[in-house]
C-alpha cells in the first residue's frame, strides 16, 4: 500500500508540475503573440 501511495503522490506531483509547464508555455506564447500586436 505504502508503495501505491508513493506512486500515486508522484503520479500527481507529475500532473502538478506538466500543468505548471504547460502554463508557463501559454503565458509565454500570448505574450509573444502579444507583442507584436501592441508594438504595432
Amino acid at each position: 500500500m505504502i508503495i501505491i501511495d508513493e506512486l500515486e503522490t508522484s503520479l500527481e506531483q507529475n500532473a502538478l508540475i506538466s500543468n505548471l509547464i504547460s502554463l508557463c508555455n501559454t503565458q509565454q506564447l500570448t505574450s509573444i503573440i502579444a507583442t507584436p500586436i501592441l508594438l504595432y
